[in-house]
């Protein structure tokens, strides 16, 4: 098998030759250079490597998977390249298209174009499609990053993906007119609607997680129960049952690396009248929002599941399609066609995630302006409809709407302040920090608390003088955490760390992911994820990080130094100006570690306080007077 992976084209060419010429001199025939097509499933593997393959191996992991798994009536194909270096023995920067067998991998072709131009999945796509005796499958594997930033990640140009216009151009040329069983991805972020109605003329199924997936991926070994039988939704489930019970397994053995798993089963032909159903919802919503109603909209969007807020520090603002309409429908609005056609396209679903119902959707509210702007340009090209693309524009329009800060006024008792009519209308939720100010007057952050009540006109931080410390064998940190998802009973949370890189000298950033349980009122670090310094901004998962694995982290702080509005109060922090460097100190992950909230440790000659701020619907801050603590 490692020769098969090192295979060298020129070489083995030559001695293919030479084999061919002695079989010929003995029998006087020629053998073919390929093991004769099966009859079975055809599947066709676009692997593009990136930086999961150069940083981990894990390509060549799943080829290992493939080539110990395949039947004799599969016909395999793989088109590999993408990464810029290799642990699988391939050419980094040539791709090629594998024949894969029990046996070996033979190089069928070998070309230098990018993988992520479109062309070479045209090519895998016609070779597959000519070789095809059955059902026929395409998966996809690489980072996913959604809709609308697309698929696959060049580590050359971080900006460039294969976005679903270029993936519906491939599917058009390389298919021809005919149409696969199944179209997958091995990646993340991928079980959209968007996507869905982009790859709806091509396939019958679409197979893929609407969540981060953990870097391992799909588990090939379900290659070896896809007999001739096995029907496209058959496949599906057994790919989806194979993913659940793997991670299942292998997080009852390493809980550290805890990821949450989904992936579903699309019946695309479904998709038309779900779109259909949307698009009615949507010119309900336009209505609504043109008439004065942003702020109820808004809050039923917030209030929904959102994916990758707990496993990447970027937001995509991909939420749970069923989940919203679920919400809507409790605030009464018209969406029950919504409602039964999602239920009658989504055939499986699998994972860990109660809140994920097969589908996502795109809905601007927490992304960035700019990412907002680059976004829209790719979603006007999508198949959806014109209602679903008129609101869109009208609620991202709100969103971009110029709305002052306004300073809030202390209530008489507690950490509490008071909200005007019109921010009581607009208001979405209450967040606080607690700052330590040194003896020059800046200030560094503490804890991070969300716990705050609204009662009549009257919000109050309810914070109780704790703060969350890390314990491990090497020492404390004190890790303020943010909240990023609450599933109800428990949240997810995240606070950031730095890896020391001994070949650069710069510290890499990590983000611990940590899950806080209000039954217990207990604190879990689940896992950690590496920022691979994507230039973008955006992280997505399958980069995991052991702890266990790692001798030391750095957990630092930033000084900040407050900025001030017109009458002298100020700012919300997160619009506060760093001061230097961060104070680093080394934190040892040898042996066990754990959180816990504990009170605040405090030092002589420093002061300490509140903010309490408020962030309405168009999400704004509104900050009141700092509290002394």
């Amino acid at each position: 098998m490692k020769m098969a992976l090192r295979f060298h084209p020129q070489k083995a060419c030559r001695k293919l030759l030479l084999w061919l010429a002695l079989i010929a001199l003995v029998t006087g025939t020629f053998p073919s250079a390929c093991p004769a097509d099966g009859d079975g499933w055809t599947v066709m593997v676009y692997l593009y490597g990136s930086t999961m393959e150069a940083n981990k191996g894990l390509a060549r992991k799943d080829l290992d998977e493939m080539l110990s798994s395949v039947r004799d009536d599969t016909t395999l194909l793989v088109l590999t390249g993408g990464a810029e270096s290799s642990t699988n023995g391939f050419m980094p920067g040539t791709h090629g298209i594998y024949r894969v067998t029990r046996k070996e991998m033979r190089l069928l072709e070998a070309n230098e174009q990018d993988m992520l131009g479109g062309e070479p999945l045209e090519r895998l796509l016609q070779l597959g499609m000519a070789k095809a005796r059955g059902k026929t499958a395409l998966i996809l594997w690489d980072h996913g990053f959604g809709a609308l930033e697309g698929f696959g990640f060049n580590t050359a140009d971080p900006s460039r993906h294969l976005t679903l216009s270029s993936l519906r151009t491939a599917l058009e040329r390389g298919l021809a007119g005919k149409t696969l069983t199944l179209i997958g991805f091995d990646a993340c972020f991928m079980a959209d609607l968007e996507t869905a109605l982009a790859v709806r003329p091509y396939a019958e199924y679409l197979l893929s997680s609407q969540e981060t997936e953990p870097e391992d991926g799909w588990d090939y070994s379900f290659l070896a129960s896809l007999s001739a039988d096995v029907s496209g939704e058959q496949a599906g489930k057994q790919i989806i049952d194979n993913y659940a019970a793997w991670y299942e397994s292998a997080y009852r053995l390493a809980p550290y690396l805890y990821q949450p798993t989904t992936l579903s089963l699309v019946r695309l032909a479904g998709t038309d009248a779900l779109a259909d159903a949307l698009d009615r919802v949507f010119f309900d919503l336009d209505e609504r929002v043109a008439g004065g109603g942003f702020s109820p909209v808004s809050r039923a969007r917030s209030s929904a599941h959102a994916f990758g807020r707990g496993t990447t520090p970027s937001e995509y603002d991909l939420i749970d399609l069923g989940t919203l309409m679920e919400t809507f429908a409790e605030k009464g609005y018209p969406v029950s066609d919504a409602i039964s056609a999602l239920k009658g396209c989504v055939v499986y679903r699998g994972g860990d995630v109660e809140e994920a119902k097969g589908l996502s959707l795109y809905f601007p509210l927490l992304s960035s302006r700019q990412n907002r702007a680059a976004w829209r340009q790719e979603w006007s090209t999508l198949p959806i409809g014109e209602a679903w693309k008129a609101f869109l524009n009208r609620f991202e329009a709100g969103l971009d709407e110029k709305r002052g800060r306004r300073e809030l006024l202390p209530a008489r008792e507690g950490f509490s302040a008071l909200l005007d009519d019109d921010l009581l209308n607009d208001y979405d939720h209450a967040r606080y920090y607690i700052l330590e100010e040194n003896p020059d007057g800046d200030m560094r952050l503490l804890y991070a608390g969300n716990d705050c009540t609204l009662k009549g006109s009257t919000v109050t931080a309810n914070y109780r003088g704790q703060c969350l410390m890390l314990h491990t064998d090497g020492g404390d940190a004190l890790i303020p955490a943010f909240l990023r998802q609450d599933h109800g009973k428990k949240a997810d949370y995240q606070a950031v760390m730095l890896l020391p890189d001994s070949m650069t000298g710069i510290p890499k950033v990590i983000w611990l992911r940590i899950q806080h349980d209000q039954d217990t009122q207990t604190w879990q670090v689940l896992s950690a994820i590496e920022n691979d310094d994507l230039s973008d901004g955006l992280v997505t998962g399958r980069q995991q990080l052991d702890l266990t694995k790692v001798n030391e982290v750095m957990a630092g702080s930033f000084l900040y130094t407050p900025v001030l509005s017109a009458s002298g109060q100020p700012v919300s922090y997160n619009y506060w100006k760093a001061v230097g460097w961060p104070d680093l100190f080394p934190v040892t992950f040898t042996g066990d570690f754990s959180l816990a909230e504990e009170p605040i440790p405090r030092r002589d000659g420093y002061r300490y306080w509140l903010q309490l701020e408020v962030v309405d619907t168009y999400r704004q801050e509104h900050t009141a007077p700092l509290f002394p603590l």
